[in-house]
């Protein structure tokens, strides 16, 4: 399974909190007021004694900050300008000829060259600057969402005074971030030195980029992002992330939901973050409390479907006491493979109990090609799972698997019709299984591969 990391987000946040923590501690890195006014030089009685030093990280990440100012289209259309209070018009006529923001003036508003009332493009005039951090060595640089909304053109200035024109490769007005993009290799990455300082470190990527760690989508499930990656998906209980006193009940996410949320991500592979918002005491709120024990009581509903005390060493000795043929049920995952061989099991089923343990869980179909490649040779390898007809047998042994188990239909056969029923169900997949095969051109189910399978779509 993949190696979930906490977020970047979170990161962020205990650098922010930290950074909090230090203004919040201040009497614990200086003397009384009273005491520093004695003991300091007269130049400088207000002198604090005992901070720490953050020159050597402003000087590891200072060539990593960033300079970011926007232009914006503007036109008049139809704006009188004496009709702004408080501005004379030839100060506006100033400020356009110029190209400088008219102060406190919404930039719908602002003054466009004289003339263009019609539908062209106007002129650009500079409408913002302000900071940003270079992610990654390849260009794409964070800033604040609100900087470059609306901007036509940014232009980025680097600590080398370099200037580069950047694109805008998303924004989220909610969180106030922003990414954008500048052609450049080579760059002061702020966490390279990131990296370097604490190799086992992690990064997500919100933005769905391949340079980072994994990605992350919030509150919404089942992005085409998700699935060819690492990836988590996180949420909190509210609508907010962490306490809002604002939201009442409706606003929250019930026990039912969060169980099912928790399921659809964890059986794609993801990880699921649940934020939880404490109050002003550092106390959980009870509404929050509330779905919380509904996801500890599924927990404890999964554990009592299974003993988590069963190792592999249990079905090693297992192996040891019975000497006749042992298969072992439930596989979906190629390490389980093959510590099933390393045990001596004579074959394995990939199965997912008909999705009965855990429902959404992965598909036999999708797990079975890795895990037949990867023992296929060593072990039988049977599958069961969604087995309706001859064409699905015939689909299963192209994926790999050198036997077919079936469940449900033989039982809805057997309820109906009894033993004959069995026998025409059987009778019904075999020819469905040999038309298969001729309209394949296969003359044996020994050369039944995956050749015969089209997976372009």
């Amino acid at each position: 399974m993949p190696r979930f990391k906490p977020l970047h987000a979170a990161l962020l946040s205990v650098a922010f909190l930290g950074g909090a923590a230090g203004v919040a501690g201040w009497e614990h890195f200086s003397p009384p007021l009273a005491a520093a006014q004695a003991q300091a030089p007269a130049a400088n009685p207000l002198l604090v004694q005992g901070l720490p030093d953050f020159s050597p990280l402003v000087d590891a990440v200072g060539p990593s900050v960033v300079n970011i100012r926007t232009m914006e289209k503007v036109t008049r259309q139809g704006v009188e300008f004496q009709g702004f209070p408080g501005m004379d018009p030839d100060m506006l006529e100033f400020f356009r000829r110029f190209g400088l923001p008219v102060p406190n003036m919404p930039p719908q508003q602002r003054p466009g060259p004289q003339g263009n009332e019609g539908g062209d493009d106007g002129e650009s005039q500079p409408s913002g600057v302000g900071s940003g951090f270079i992610l990654s060595s390849d260009g794409y640089i964070m800033t604040n969402a609100h900087v470059v909304e609306g901007a036509s053109e940014v232009m980025v200035t680097l600590a080398d005074k370099r200037e580069f024109k950047a694109k805008i490769v998303g924004a989220d007005k909610r969180t106030d971030v922003a990414v954008v993009k500048i052609d450049a290799k080579g760059l002061p990455a702020m966490f390279d030195h990131f990296y370097a300082s604490a190799p086992d470190g992690v990064i997500n990527d919100r933005w769905g980029l391949t340079h980072w760690d994994f990605r992350t989508s919030e509150y919404v499930h089942g992005l085409d992002a998700e699935t060819s990656q690492t990836w988590e998906n996180c949420r909190g209980i509210g609508f907010s992330f962490g306490y809002n006193t604002l939201e009442d009940e409706s606003h929250y996410l019930s026990g039912p939901d969060a169980i099912q949320n928790f399921i659809d991500v964890i059986s794609r592979g993801g990880n699921y973050l649940l934020n939880i918002g404490l109050t002003a005491a550092g106390e959980v709120p009870a509404i929050q409390e509330r779905t919380l024990r509904d996801l500890g009581a599924f927990k404890a509903w999964v554990d009592a479907q299974f003993d988590p005390s069963v190792t592999w060493q249990d079905i090693d000795w297992l192996r040891g006491q019975w000497q006749g043929r042992l298969l072992l049920k439930g596989i979906l995952d190629v390490q389980d493979a093959q510590a099933a061989v390393q045990v001596g099991a004579d074959g394995i089923v990939v199965s997912n109990h008909g999705g009965r343990q855990l429902d959404s869980v992965a598909s036999t179909a999708a797990k079975l090609p890795a895990i037949a490649q990867a023992v296929g040779a060593q072990t039988e390898v049977l599958v069961d799972g969604g087995v309706r007809s001859g064409v699905d047998v015939f689909k299963a042994l192209a994926l790999g698997a050198r036997g077919v188990l079936i469940g449900r239909p033989w039982v809805w056969a057997l309820a109906a019709q009894g033993e004959a029923g069995v026998r025409t169900l059987l009778a019904q997949w075999q020819r469905e299984l040999l038309l298969a095969m001729t309209l394949a051109g296969v003359t044996r189910v020994a050369d039944i591969g995956s050749q015969h399978l089209d997976t372009d779509w």
